[in-house]
């Protein structure tokens, strides 16, 4: 073969190697694109649900809006598909005589629940319930993650416009769209039950709330409130949806259990004690860190009578000058005279 014809068939193979690579790469493109990205594929398979996983609907009661001062008074939960409810009763157990040991247990108690479910529904969890729990329970920001990850929220999934245009409504004005019985009082009243010990009262009033959540999802498709798209609770559940008619043998009023504190299987004696220990040490740190303030206040009490008299000190030193002043010009004026 002559140079000219190796010149030539080298070319060939060039031109033939970069239309097949660019073909490849065209190829390999498109394939890349048509994949799913992570974070379709978090969000498809949030919304696909898994067949036969739990599902922890829950809500809260609170003495107030501010989650840095307000405590939470009473946590009920309720197992979507077996009915069970239970109660974690934080201020009657602190009405009793609380050591900080009960209300740890109690803690851990919810905690190992939240955990334990593979989803949770709430209405406004995201955005209040789970944030309050975060800091009124001093909880891991880690645990908080995960809670926040798997709840799903009709109201939060409003917010972000997964039914239509941003909106948010009540959860009375939901229930009343779609004909479920609305609740029984108010969360004003809630916080006047707890400041009255009516204990039982406010149990069954944040259990009722569960409830009408669970009677909600149970209904797969809600009318919304605001005239905007279905609310389709399929889309925005983790877990794979009960029809009414596979959990209308359930009557939770039937399965309702409150949290007893000495016989929480839960929580194992080590684990208590451990908690115990770390209430106890926490106790302590509190006592220490609040005498320290003290300490601090009485010390910028007595800084700030020091200036006080550091000031007054200052302005008789002035006066002083100024008299001093006076006699030397005084003075100066005698001189020139003598």
């Amino acid at each position: 073969m002559g140079a000219g014809a190796a010149s030539a068939d080298a070319a060939r193979r060039r031109a033939q190697g970069g239309a097949g690579g660019a073909a490849r790469r065209r190829a390999q493109g498109g394939a890349g694109a048509a994949r799913t990205g992570p974070c379709e594929k978090i969000r498809s398979s949030f919304s696909a649900g898994r067949t036969g996983a739990r599902m922890l609907a829950f809500d809260i009661e609170t003495t107030g809006l501010d989650r840095e001062h307000c405590l939470v008074t009473v946590v009920c939960t309720e197992d979507f598909r077996t009915g069970e409810r239970r109660a974690y009763e934080f201020a009657r157990v602190a009405a009793e005589g609380d050591s900080g040991r009960e209300r740890a247990r109690l803690t851990a108690a919810l905690v190992a629940a939240f955990d334990g479910a593979d989803s949770l529904c709430a209405f406004n969890g995201v955005r209040f319930d789970i944030p309050f729990l975060h800091k009124a329970l001093r909880l891991s920001e880690l645990t908080v993650a995960g809670w926040l990850l798997k709840t799903s929220d009709i109201l939060e999934a409003c917010r972000l416009e997964v039914f239509g245009p941003r909106h948010t409504f009540s959860l009375n004005l939901l229930c009343e769209f779609n004909n479920v019985p609305m609740k029984t009082s108010s969360g004003c009243e809630a916080v006047r039950m707890a400041a009255e010990g009516r204990w039982h009262e406010l149990r069954e009033y944040c259990a009722d709330d569960v409830r009408i959540l669970c009677d909600l999802y149970r209904r797969r498709e809600l009318r919304n409130p605001r005239g905007f798209q279905t609310i389709d609770v399929r889309r925005i559940s983790h877990c794979a949806m009960c029809t009414t008619a596979e959990t209308d043998h359930l009557r939770p009023s039937e399965n309702f259990a409150s949290v007893e504190i000495n016989a929480d299987p839960s929580v194992p004696t080590e684990t208590a004690s451990a908690l115990s220990g770390v209430a106890a040490e926490c106790e302590r740190l509190h006592a220490e860190l609040n005498a320290v303030r003290a300490e601090l206040v009485a010390t910028r009490a007595e800084l700030d009578a020091t200036r006080a008299e550091l000031d007054a000190t200052r302005g008789e030193a002035a006066k002083h000058e100024a008299q001093l002043a006076l006699y030397k010009g005084v003075c100066t004026c005698l001189d020139s005279f003598v």
